[in-house]
């Protein structure tokens, strides 16, 4: 293919800066660090005890779509919770994935107090506007503190 040839290509593709962005590494991998990140930091440090259901170790996805490998994975260690973008979803290994699509998300994220979240929460729950996509087997969800989790903001998983 010729240069010619190849630059319509990556222009027809969506420009140089798409693909740049697409090709973090040879394999696609690699973490992500974006503004939404920081948003879920912050919003994580006040609402930190909507996850204390969760054992140590326990990961969320939060992403836009089922299909999408994109988003923010929420992790629970020892001392606090961590939020890190993703680019491979799936692949990470949360116990659940929530889907919040970003609207939704930056209107949570904007709350600053826990029962402010948990009313959005469960208001959009019960809309059936957000749903969670289970990653592990039930025994390893329910041990690890997924399901109680998901129970306190209003998800039944009976």
């Amino acid at each position: 293919m010729s240069l010619l040839g190849l630059t319509l290509a990556i222009n027809l593709l969506g420009g140089f800066r798409n693909l740049a962005t697409r090709s973090t590494s040879a394999d696609g991998a690699g973490k992500i660090d974006g503004p939404e990140v920081g948003q879920w930091q912050a919003w994580l440090e006040t609402n930190s005890m909507l996850f204390e259901p969760l054992a140590t170790g326990a990961r969320i996805g939060i992403a836009p779509s089922w299909d999408s490998s994109v988003g923010v994975i929420i992790t629970k260690t020892a001392p606090g919770l961590i939020a890190s973008g993703t680019r491979r979803m799936k692949q990470d290994h949360p116990g659940i994935i929530i889907v919040l699509k970003s609207d939704m998300a930056g209107s949570l994220t904007a709350q600053t107090s826990s029962p402010m979240s948990l009313y959005y929460l469960t208001t959009w729950i019960r809309l059936g506007r957000i749903q969670a996509y289970y990653m592990k087997e039930r025994d390893t969800l329910k041990k690890d503190g997924y399901l109680e989790f998901l129970d306190s903001i209003g998800m039944s998983t009976n």
